[in-house]
């Protein structure tokens, strides 16, 4: 029996027992019908046409609001027969009006549908495409061909409480020993925040859990001349440079040497397979932190020399490709490359060098501690402006050919002397101030929706 038929017939068999599973209409157990006239499901639910209540401000700073129009069929209804519940899985926006919605399909297999009244709590006809009030969920009952079962859904729309592109930020802590430190490297392992800094002459390490960010635990580094900025993850463990060795370190305060004498003045990226550092004006890698590679450039263009920082993109098409991204200022300027890595070591790819020419509208920024992560499926970079403020934050959908400030709003974190940023697996955004010491997490309200489960239910087709 092939995988087409074997389906046909799953379906077939589950409709089935959904239509014998309708209830009766009253206690009388001699009460049959046959699976025609006991069938009482809703087969299909498309909404129709909403209204949507928005809020502006006017040049004037005056609030205003406006209606705009919802179109109900882009917001998908699932039908649970198991547990008898139909409602979109997606929201609806916010401010979108509940008390008139209308449907431009409700099909069932019944004779009739009727709606219970919330109010005296008796069934009326349901008439689909008249307003009806869902500011609740309503009880929605089908009733079979032959008058001696029905059916009863609990109709439920959802919507959204807030905006979903607006941005919320909250200020966990005013820390002490933040504030000292005058560089610093933000990292999140095992779903603890490392926050590697220079207070003074040596090197420190604070750490916080994500799931807290208040209480931060102080710990000294002993190792001499760590590079605080050349921090990087990879294959679980922690590689920097002290001095002329590249050291590595399991928890981030005890650090050991890796192999002999290293040339590097920076470990700038890291990526599933290699590590990537800068020496001489030349891009190296290695696998192991020990045997270091020259990479191939595109262009003779000056690599970054300060404000470095590096970023892995994963790719959204293939599992088997990602983009290394490394920026910063060279000879006083933004610089940015980007190297394509092919996991399958099938295709070897050089160094790519981006221009920032007056022809480019949306260049990657000089910002002074800058920091790179990947965020809502972008790259994003934040730093502090000339000024001393907080830049705005810019993605880059592109890979790093463009980068725009999409309107993220951001914290009023006054003038750091430092500041360094990651997002850890929840979605948030972290940003640490010294000068200040606080620290500041937010996320796109978006990205911390969650979902109605869309497993194993019944989608109306439309």
């Amino acid at each position: 029996m092939n995988r087409l038929i074997r389906r046909y017939i799953f379906f077939s068999l589950a409709l089935s027992l959904a239509c014998f599973s309708c209830g009766s209409n009253d206690d009388d157990d001699d009460a049959t019908t046959t699976a025609q006239s006991g069938d009482c499901i809703v087969t299909n639910v498309v909404l129709g046409s909403l209204k949507c209540v928005r809020h502006t401000t006017s040049s004037t700073g005056e609030d205003s609001t406006y209606t705009v129009g919802v179109t109900g069929a882009n917001f998908p209804m699932y039908i649970d027969q198991i547990n008898q519940e139909i409602y979109n899985a997606d929201s609806l926006p916010v401010g979108t009006d509940l008390s008139k919605v209308t449907f431009s399909t409700f099909a069932h297999s019944g004779k009739s549908i009727v709606i219970r009244n919330a109010e005296t709590d008796v069934d009326i006809t349901f008439s689909t495409t008249d307003s009806t009030d869902f500011t609740s969920p309503r009880l929605v009952t089908v009733n079979s061909k032959s008058g001696t079962m029905k059916r009863t859904y609990t109709v439920k729309l959802n919507v959204h409480k807030e905006a979903a592109d607006s941005f919320r930020w909250q200020r966990t802590a005013v820390n002490a020993d933040i504030a000292s430190l005058t560089d610093q490297r933000l990292i999140l392992k095992d779903g603890v925040l490392y926050d590697f800094g220079t207070s003074g002459s040596h090197a420190v390490l604070l750490t916080s859990r994500a799931n807290d960010g208040a209480n931060w635990t102080k710990s000294d580094i002993p190792t001499a001349g760590l590079n605080v900025k050349s921090v990087q993850l990879f294959n679980g463990k922690f590689y920097s440079i002290a001095g002329t060795q590249v050291v590595t370190s399991e928890d981030g305060i005890n650090w050991t040497p890796n192999g002999s004498t290293q040339p590097l003045s920076a470990l700038v990226a890291n990526g599933t397979q290699s590590l990537f550092g800068i020496y001489n004006g030349s891009m190296l890698s290695s696998a192991d932190g020990i045997n270091w590679s020259t990479e191939g450039l595109d262009e003779v263009q000056p690599l970054p020399e300060t404000n470095i920082c590096g970023l892995r993109l994963t790719s959204r098409t293939y599992d088997s490709v990602e983009d290394i991204l490394v920026g910063g200022m060279a000879d006083g300027n933004a610089s940015l490359w980007r190297k394509t890595v092919d996991l399958t070591g099938t295709y070897s790819y050089p160094w790519n060098y981006f221009p920032i020419t007056a022809e480019i509208k949306y260049p990657y920024l000089a910002l002074s501690h800058a920091s790179l992560m990947e965020y809502d499926q972008a790259a994003m970079l934040v730093g502090l402006e000339t000024d001393g403020t907080l830049s705005n934050f810019y993605l880059s959908r592109d890979r790093g050919r463009t980068w725009k400030d999409e309107g993220y709003a951001k914290p009023d974190v006054g003038t750091p002397t430092s500041l360094v940023a990651t997002a850890d697996n929840d979605s948030f955004i972290w940003l640490l101030c010294g000068g200040s010491g606080e620290v500041w997490k937010g996320r796109l309200n978006r990205l911390g929706w969650d979902s109605e489960s869309k497993v194993f239910r019944t989608k109306g087709l439309q």
